[in-house]
């Protein structure tokens, strides 16, 4: 497989889960058009000190459960590292 087009299908499986996420949380989000806006609105969207939207975060966005210890361990990077979710999606999908 192309890695180019393995790249766009995770980007159009994540852009596309997103309105779900924001949906679920009862919150809004505007369009995303790249990995640049889609960590952005990830970060901006979830509280990262909630391991329950981690969870759902992470369950949403890459189409599985995550473990538990990847939810503590996602939150707890997050409290630092504003990208910790994005990349925690990213090598889980």
């Amino acid at each position: 497989m192309i890695a180019g087009r393995r790249s766009t299908s995770k980007n159009d499986a994540w852009f596309s889960r997103l309105p779900v996420l924001a949906d679920a949380l009862g919150r809004e989000v505007g369009p995303v058009r790249d990995r640049a806006g889609f960590a952005a609105a990830i970060g901006g969207l979830i509280d990262a000190r909630d391991r329950r939207e981690v969870w759902l975060a992470l369950s949403v966005l890459t189409g599985r459960f995550p473990s538990e210890a990847l939810v503590l361990e996602t939150a707890r990077s997050s409290e630092f590292d504003p990208g910790a979710l994005f990349q925690a999606v990213r090598r889980e999908t």
